[in-house]
């Protein structure tokens, strides 16, 4: 078997430490993978002489819909599109990616539940790809002694300005305000104006171009609120967080108490994540699913303080620790006993190789060329 991926603008590095987990998974049980960087024009042609005819790959996985309408060379990804289809997983909700993959053949891997269920609605086959980690990047990660370890709680997330996405509202504020106050994440607010079904009513609104914006600034605010949510109840219980992310400074006037420090390479936030006692993690919009928040931290011998994140602490109930019923202080011995029991259940149920056997190996789950399921 031949694969190739398809990635674009890779911020942070973030996007490269998926890419390499992936393809280090699958080059373990014998697929031969190749990648190919739509950022610029210079990385198509960098990566191009390295390819195989795009006919000869069983296989094309792109990273938020990227280079779906390429046409290079002798490369036309639309052309495979004709064939078969291409997996397409969204790194974030769907509906920011809607404009590259509407009425293309593609099956969309989501990282949430309720993302697969706003794409179904919306007419795409999506299946629940959660995140993970590669299982040789596991294998290579060593565990800091706790002895070594600081005692900051890190918060990696970039500024939001909730002020500006209000302001962005203001003309559809009276009509949908009400909605907007009363909803935890964008899929409740589509649900409230009828984008998608709630309960036994079905959906009435079209999702045309104008609410997609719409919902998209709604995700904006509501994330942003969070955010500042998650700031202000740590301040409050005098825990001190140290804020990693673009413009994390604009957050000191909002919780002076904090510590803010610029947007890091993910390979030095990752030292930074391995050498604390806590890393942070709220997600609103992420509500049914996983984040490179919580299981690299885990995988790297750091446990997680969540925030309103039921999930996850579903997900790992004896090493996700909520904020609000626990105050993190546990003892070494126990710290010891909880990071051991989540590097053992993310190698056993969160390494990427789990996820892409699925995809890749099932005969219940290998789409044929009109993108069903035989």
């Amino acid at each position: 078997m031949q694969v190739l991926f398809i990635t674009g603008q890779n911020q942070y590095g973030v996007v490269s430490h998926f890419l390499d987990g992936m393809r280090e998974d699958l080059e373990s049980v014998g697929v031969r993978t190749d990648s190919l960087s739509v950022e610029s024009e210079q990385h198509i042609h960098r990566d191009l002489p390295q390819l195989l005819p795009l006919q000869e790959y069983d296989q094309l996985i792109s990273f938020n819909g990227m280079g779906l309408h390429l046409e290079q060379a002798e490369l036309s990804v639309p052309q495979y599109l004709k064939q078969r289809p291409v997996w397409v997983f969204c790194v974030d909700h769907p509906m920011h990616i809607l404009k590259r993959i509407i009425g293309l053949n593609v099956i969309l891997l989501c990282v949430d539940e309720e993302h697969v269920s706003f794409a179904q609605l919306c007419g795409f086959n999506a299946r629940l790809f959660p995140h993970a980690i590669g299982k040789q990047q596991l294998a290579n990660t060593s565990m800091m002694p706790l002895e070594d370890k600081s005692n900051e709680v890190v918060f990696p997330v970039s500024y939001m300005d909730s002020g500006s996405h209000r302001q962005a509202l203001t003309p559809y504020w009276s009509q949908i305000g009400h909605w907007v106050e009363q909803s935890r994440s964008v899929t409740r607010f589509m649900q409230f104006i009828g984008v998608l079904p709630i309960g036994n009513r079905p959906a009435s609104l079209t999702l045309n171009e104008q609410i997609l914006r719409l919902c998209v600034t709604v995700d904006s605010y509501l994330r942003a609120k969070q955010r500042e949510a998650c700031l202000h109840f740590f301040a409050q219980q005098n825990v001190n967080l140290t804020v990693i992310g673009r413009n994390s400074h604009c957050y000191q006037s909002i919780a002076p108490t904090h510590q803010y420090l610029n947007a890091m390479d993910f390979t030095d936030l990752q030292q930074k994540i391995a050498a604390a006692r806590y890393v942070v993690h709220n997600s609103p919009g992420f509500e049914r699913g996983l984040h490179e928040r919580v299981i690299y931290p885990l995988a790297l011998g750091t446990l997680v303080l969540t925030f309103e994140t039921p999930y996850v602490n579903q997900t790992f109930p004896q090493v996700c620790l909520d904020a609000k019923q626990s105050s993190g202080q546990i003892s070494d011995k126990e710290y010891q006993q909880r990071r051991k029991q989540a590097h053992q259940q993310i190698e056993q149920q969160h390494c990427w190789h789990h996820q892409l056997r699925k995809l890749f190996t099932s005969p219940t789950t290998s789409p044929d060329s009109n993108g069903r399921t035989r």
